[in-house]
Parts: structure tokens; sequence; C-alpha cells
């Protein structure tokens, strides 16, 4: 399996090599792989899948003739296996689904394992189940197939007859596909229909799996819009957008005992120089003159926060400063950091999902992104969809995309992303934070 996945590796790197040029090239491997993973992946489509597989976990033809109602659901099970960004930007979604459901029902959800901290004190639900979504693109339908069939038998005891998968676009994560083993007899999400031009290798129907199946017509919605309005379509009312996060004791101590470290005279900026992609990373350089510049010129105290893999880029930081910066990237669990960014006066960073923590619990967002003012709105990376949400914010956004790109960065590097410059967030910040008279002391 690992030898199969290497050669598929090396064949779309050998056939369209880097000279062509990293958009060219980039573009073309991505058309490779699509037409070899449609190929590969063709047993397990959705009509094959459900051909095979109906009259065994349906039998009878369970559920047939029976409309559907949001309000008759006793067993409801919300399948979310994007990344920690995006369940945050679900969290209004899943407490105003519980508020349409009868008060003898059930809330169950299904996320990846990294999002479960963030989701372990939700007052709205009643289990979490966790899927493990990784794998090599090549045999990963094949990997997931088995995952999922091995989490169904779980999921089979819980007798759910409502599942709703909230992502508006392409599956990427067979969320579809784990709704239709959960043997919900009502499987309800957004149609993928008229929505692959960023994702060719998903023209696979999976809308076949689902039996309530809803196209949305309006644009240039945020994310969190567009899961609510998931809600209208079903038939249910929505009360409130607002974003949540829920912390224990545990959560709490920590930051207050990470914030008796610091000067509680001085304003605390948290900056999270990290991202999901090395295309949405403002470079670091640029992270150590804001941060410089925010401790000599404004007498500020800067806090970095972030996972784990991005150490290095905290590290970098504090290797040329000496003071009044701290480095807890990697060292606090998301509901620390959500913790300690609620205590923040002001939050900094790249499009990930730190900044939509941030939001969640209230602090102001500056947030830089890699997707240019003129790209497409619809773009995954346009923050008319995935922005800051609920509070104060700024964007600040290349106004246009780096040659060869057009309408969004598709480089697999920082490219468009240099386009915003230190003076640019300089200014934004400035619109926040006022100099501390500390700062003007010789």
């Amino acid at each position: 399996m690992q030898k199969l996945t290497e050669l598929f590796d090396v064949l779309t790197d050998e056939i369209f090599p880097k000279r062509l040029g990293f958009s060219a090239s980039y573009m073309a491997n991505q058309q490779l792989q699509n037409i070899i993973y449609g190929i590969v992946s063709y047993p397990l489509s959705p009509g094959i899948l459900k051909r095979l597989t109906y009259s065994w976990l349906y039998p009878g033809e369970a559920g047939a003739g029976q409309p559907f109602s949001l309000k008759k659901a006793q067993n409801v099970l919300i399948i979310r296996l994007d990344d920690m960004g995006d369940m945050v930007l679900t969290t209004p979604f899943i407490r105003e689904i519980r508020h349409n459901l009868n008060e003898r029902a059930t809330l169950s959800i299904l996320l990846k394992p990294e999002s479960l901290p963030l989701l372990k004190n939700c007052p709205y639900v009643d289990q979490i189940f966790t899927f493990n979504c990784k794998g090599r693109k090549l045999l990963s339908p094949y990997v997931r197939n088995i995952r999922a069939l091995k989490l169904a038998r779980k999921l089979w005891k819980h007798n759910f007859d409502l599942a709703i998968i909230p992502r508006f676009g392409p599956d990427l994560y067979h969320a579809k596909i784990l709704a239709y083993y959960s043997k919900a007899k009502w499987r309800v999400g957004y149609s993928e229909t008229g929505y692959n031009k960023y994702h060719d290798n998903f023209k696979n129907d999976l809308d076949k799996l689902l039996t309530e199946r809803f196209i949305l017509t309006s644009q240039n919605l945020h994310e969190v819009k567009r899961s609510l309005e998931l809600i209208h379509l079903m038939g249910g009312t929505v009360k409130n957008d607002r974003l949540e996060i829920w912390l224990d004791n545990e959560d709490e101590l920590a930051a207050e005992q990470i914030f008796q470290q610091l000067d509680s005279g001085k304003k605390v900026i948290a900056i999270a120089p990290g991202a999901g992609h090395p295309k949405r990373i403002w470079p670091r350089e640029r992270y150590l003159e804001i941060a410089k510049w925010l401790v000599d010129n404004m007498g500020c105290q800067v806090l970095l926060v972030g996972q784990c893999n991005e150490r290095y880029l905290g590290d970098y930081i504090c290797n040329h400063l000496s003071s009044s910066v701290f480095n807890f990237i990697g060292e606090t669990s998301l509901g620390q950091t959500a913790a300690l960014l609620r205590n923040c006066h002001l939050y900094i960073g790249n499009d990930s999902g730190p900044m939509h923590i941030a939001a969640a619990v209230g602090t102001p967002v500056i947030e830089i992104s890699c997707h240019p003012q003129k790209g497409d709105s619809e773009h995954p990376n346009s923050p008319l969809r995935f922005g800051p949400w609920g509070v104060r914010h700024t964007v600040l956004q290349p106004y246009s995309a780096n040659p060869p790109c057009a309408n969004s960065c598709e480089a697999n590097s920082q490219h468009c992303i240099k386009n915003v410059f230190v003076k640019d967030l300089k200014d934004e910040i400035s619109n926040y934070i006022r100099p501390s008279l500390d700062s003007f002391k010789q």
C-alpha cells in the first residue's frame, strides 16, 4: 500500500515537473491525480455502494413513505468532519438544532479526533463519536470505508433516525457515506450539484446517499449563515448565530496561571503565526517585525499561540526578542488556548483555527489572508466565507493575486500573501489599540 501511494506521487511529479512553473505544475498534477483517483475509487462510487448494500442496511425499505420531520426525530446525529476552525463555525448550528428538537430527543455528533476538545464540554450534545479521516489520497477511499464500517457497528446501537451533514460543498471526508452507513432513515445535507469547480474529483454523486438534498441558491454567504440556512430548509427556526466555546475550570485555571507571569499594566496581544497550509502563512520575518513594534512602540506584551508543528515560528520570533514575548505555541490545549485568547486585547494571525476561537471568545481579530480582494468570493480561502464571525475584525488581503495566480492563490508556498505588508498591519493595529505611556519613556 505504501509503495503504491509513493508510486502515485512520483508519477505525477515526473509527468508534470516543477519546471512548468508552480501554478501550471500544480494544476496539471491535480488533474492527473483526479483522473487516477477517480479510476481507483470507482468500485466505491455511491451508485455501486448503494446497489451492493441498500437491502442489507435498509431491509424492507425502512423509512419509505415517511415524510421528513425535524420535530419527530428522536435520535439525531450531526456529522462534521472538517478542521478545527470549521468546527468552531458549526457551534451555532449545533445549538440551534438542539433548540428545534423535542425534549426527549438525543443529539450526537461525529467529528475528527482533533476537534474533540472543542466539544467535550458542549451542553447541547449527549454523545460524541470520532472518525479518523487521515490517509494517503490514492487509497484513502478504501481505508476510510473500512474505518466507516467499523464505526457503523457502534452507530447502529443508537438507532439514529436522522443524520445531518451541515457542510456546504464537496464531501471531502466520507461524511455522506457515514450518514448512509448509520442506518438513519432521514439523511439530510446540501446537494453537491453545481459545486465542484475546486474539487473535480468529487463528481461522484454522493447525493444518492441522502434522502433529503437541498440546493442553496444564495451566494456570498458566510459558512455560519450557510449552515444555519440548512435548519430553515429543514423547517426549523434560528434564534441566534453567535459562536460558542465551552471552557472548564482547568482551562480557566491554566490561563490564569499564565497571565500571572505577565505585567498586568500592559496590554496583551495574541499572535498566531501558523496555518494549515504554507500559502496561508504570512512571512515569519514580518511577524517578528510586528512583535518588536508592539513591544517597543506600543508598550504591549505578545502571546504566541498555535499548534505543536508551528513551534518553530514562535522560536524564531523569541530568539530575536529578549522580553515581553511569550511563546506558548504547542504548549496549551485548545480549551486553554481559548481561555488565554479571551483575556487578550487583540488577536493577529492568518486564516486558521485559533482565529475562529478568538472570535468565539469575543476577542477582536485582525486576519491576514492569502485570498486576493478581487478573488472568487466562493473559494474555500475567501474571508467572505470563512472570515472572523461575530466580533469586531479586519481582514487584510492582497489587492490582487500575484501572477500566475488569478482568482485565488494556488501556490504551495507563501506567494500572494506576501502582498500584505507590515505597514498595512501596523495601521490596522493602531485602530484597535493605543500606545501605553510606558512606551514613551526613554
